[in-house]
């Protein structure tokens, strides 16, 4: 703050000089300082968040992506290997899963029977589960009733690149090997059936 003091001194009888108190400016830029500070820092905050958000593998950032290196066999839940069918000209939906996941344990029994055997025509439904063995894998789908082929992806090889967000999640491969759907969440029959759609 200032003080001001009106000049001239006073004659007899007259008033003493008046003190004006005036509040000091050096508070003012301080307090506009800390709000655009706040609000830049908001700011960078929600940006950088939008910007993961959009980095992240999601919906659509794998879409119209060809997958034509790596994806070596898994093994298979019930034996043998399981291979990518796209490497021979099959369309698929992908349904990853996890003993350990929640959401997997309401969705498989739900569309077990609808993929059936996971033949369809010229299409294939294959099952990658993230669990760290083919044993717990195996007791896990034969309690969901899954007659599909499920392979055993206990390096998360598959799901690091195609659903690194997390399970339970599909993705949709055309016949050539392209993308053309990722979803994440429990995937309902009628959304199977859809996604089964789309492979023509």
């Amino acid at each position: 703050m200032s003080i001001q003091v009106d000049p001239g001194a006073p004659g007899a009888g007259e008033e003493p000089p008046v003190v004006r108190v005036r509040p000091g400016r050096s508070g003012a830029p301080r307090i506009v300082l800390l709000i655009v500070g706040a609000v830049l820092a908001t700011l960078l905050i929600v940006s950088g968040i939008l910007s993961l958000l959009g980095q992240s593998p999601g919906r659509n950032s794998l879409i119209g992506v060809s997958l034509d290196k790596g994806f070596t066999p898994l093994p298979g839940a019930r034996g043998g290997t399981v291979r990518a069918p796209w490497r021979t000209g099959h369309g698929t939906v992908l349904l990853f899963f996890a003993k350990w996941c929640a959401p997997c344990h309401a969705e498989l029994p739900k569309l077990a029977p609808v993929a059936g055997t996971g033949r369809f025509g010229n299409s294939r439904v294959i099952g990658i589960d993230g669990d760290q063995s083919t044993g717990s894998a195996a007791s896990f789908v034969s309690s969901t009733g899954v007659r599909f082929p499920v392979g055993v992806d206990d390096q998360l090889q598959w799901a690091t690149t195609l659903v690194p967000v997390g399970f339970p999640a599909s993705v949709v491969v055309s016949a050539s090997g392209v993308v053309l759907a990722v979803n994440y969440g429990a995937l309902s029959p009628a959304g199977l059936r859809s996604e089964l759609a789309k492979l023509g």
